[in-house]
C-alpha cells in the first residue's frame, strides 16, 4: 500500500513533490550561506514545518505526488511522521563553494527505513491473507494503520547513518538545495525510491 509511502515519508512531499525551478521561489527564511541553508532545512523539516522546509529546495519532482495529501492524513499518521522526523539528525562534514554552486558532504541519520519497510510488508501480507478483515474495509484500513505505527515506533528500531553529497545552487542571491534521490534515500534511512514507487 502506498500508505507506507505517505505516512512514513513526509520526506516525499518535501523532497519529491515540491521544489520546481519553473515556479516563483518564495523564501520564507533568508540564508546567506549553503551551510545555513542545510541547517535551516533540517531544522524546519524535523519540526514538520514543510512550507518553510520547501523554501530551501529547488528541483524537479522525483515523484508525481499531490502535496495536499499531507493535510488529508489522520492525526495518527501525522504523529508517525512527526516521530520519524524528530529522529532525523545530520552533521555537515565538508563544504566546497565555487561561484553559484556548492557541494556539502553531510552525514544524515534516520530510522532504518529498509528494516521498517520489510517488517511492515510482512505485517500487511498477513493482513491480506485474513479474509474476514478484508470483508470489513474500515477495519482493514485501521489494521494497516496500526501495523505502520507499530513498526515505526518499535523500540528496537535502529538509527542508520548515510553520507550524502548535497548540491546547492545560488539563485537570485539565495542558496537552494537541489534535492535528489540520494538525499531522499538518506532521509528515509536507506529505503530506495524504486521500492517506494513499486509499493
Amino acid at each position: 500500500m502506498r500508505k507506507f509511502l505517505i505516512a512514513l515519508i513526509s520526506l516525499l512531499i518535501v523532497i519529491g513533490g515540491l521544489g520546481c525551478e519553473g515556479k516563483n521561489l518564495n523564501r520564507v527564511v533568508e540564508s546567506d550561506s549553503p551551510e545555513n541553508v542545510i541547517n535551516s532545512f533540517f531544522s524546519e523539516f524535523k519540526k514538520c514545518n514543510f512550507e518553510k522546509a520547501e523554501s530551501f529546495i529547488i528541483n524537479k519532482p522525483l515523484l508525481n505526488m499531490d502535496i495536499g495529501i499531507y493535510n488529508e492524513l489522520t492525526p495518527g499518521e501525522k504523529r508517525v511522521i512527526k516521530y520519524w522526523n524528530q529522529r532525523i539528525g545530520y552533521e555537515i562534514v565538508s563544504s566546497n563553494i565555487k561561484g553559484d554552486k556548492a557541494i556539502i558532504n553531510t552525514k544524515v541519520m534516520a530510522l532504518n527505513g529498509e528494516k521498517i519497510y520489510k517488517r511492515y510488508i510482512s505485517d500487511i501480507a498477513k493482513l491480506k491473507r485474513d479474509l474476514s478483515i478484508q470483508d470489513n474495509k474500515s477495519k482493514f484500513n485501521r489494521d494497516y494503520d496500526k501495523a505502520l505505527i507499530k513498526e515505526v515506533r518499535n523500540k528496537n528500531n535502529e538509527i542508520v547513518t548515510n553520507t550524502v553529497t548535497i548540491n546547492l545552487k545560488n539563485k537570485d542571491g539565495n542558496w537552494y538545495i537541489e534535492g535528489d534521490e540520494n538525499l531522499f534515500k538518506a532521509l528515509c534511512g536507506g529505503l530506495s525510491l524504486d521500492k517506494i514507487n513499486n509499493f
